[in-house]
């Protein structure tokens, strides 16, 4: 029998290492996300120190996302496998790791990425203001499906619901309201499934090992916690 030296450094089977980020119809874990890369918007803003809040290209957060948007294979994981980051403080409850693909996109600071709906569309609820000025509303995410939306009178309690396809209609993030609805300027509530938009916020951490890159490992947050103004952005 051949002498082993276990303490040699072993390089992973590239070959092996990849097929992690296949497609999970081809065994894999991985799924096809698209990514916005992020670029400084020339307005001046930035978004700690907002100085043009009414730049239509930015929305005064400072930040554009200009070019066609990328597909890239990545591995997801949610909080619950990664509560060593929440006691440090660098991720939130709800927060998501996103690692790419090894060789393939990088992400970096406020580039904006959205998973396909095959990875699940958590129901989201908000409350919104009654336009005072048409028959639309805009939610903060594209809409996938509504359960219902609600106003309510603080002082009876009393709850009017709005049925969807007969009160109101949907599309993208437009809420159409088409019968019943609350009064210009009234709140009300939607609790509607969403296909969210992620923002890097954390600088993402690079990983290689025995000169292969390992894919990052990049922290992502909800866009409306983190670039509440960002522009609209919708998948081609």
């Amino acid at each position: 029998m051949a002498n082993v030296n276990y303490l040699a450094p072993v390089a992973p089977i590239p070959w092996l290492y990849q097929t992690l980020w296949q497609s999970q119809d081809q065994g894999g874990f991985g799924y096809e996300v698209t990514v916005w890369k992020a670029t400084n918007c020339p307005c001046g803003s930035t978004p700690n120190g907002p100085s043009n809040i009414n730049c239509a290209a930015c929305g005064g957060i400072g930040i554009l996302y200009p070019d066609k948007p990328l597909k890239v294979m990545a591995l997801v994981s949610n909080i619950d496998q990664n509560l060593d980051l929440v006691q440090y403080g660098l991720m939130e409850y709800g927060d998501l790791v996103l690692s790419p693909m090894p060789g393939s996109v990088h992400i970096d600071d406020f580039d904006l990425v959205i998973l396909p709906w095959s990875i699940g569309t958590p129901t989201y609820s908000q409350t919104l203001m009654r336009s005072t000025t048409g028959n639309t509303d805009t939610a903060d995410y594209r809409v996938v499906n509504v359960s219902g939306a609600w106003t309510v009178d603080p002082v009876t309690g009393t709850t009017t619901e709005y049925i969807p396809g007969q009160d109101f209609i949907y599309q993208g993030r437009t809420i159409t309201w088409v019968g019943n609805q609350p009064q210009p300027g009234q709140l009300y509530s939607i609790r509607y499934d969403a296909q969210f938009e992620w923002v890097a916020f954390n600088p993402p951490t690079p990983r290689v090992a025995f000169g292969q890159d390992l894919g990052q490992r990049a922290v992502l947050r909800k866009r409306h916690i983190m670039l509440p103004n960002a522009p609209t952005i919708l998948e081609d």
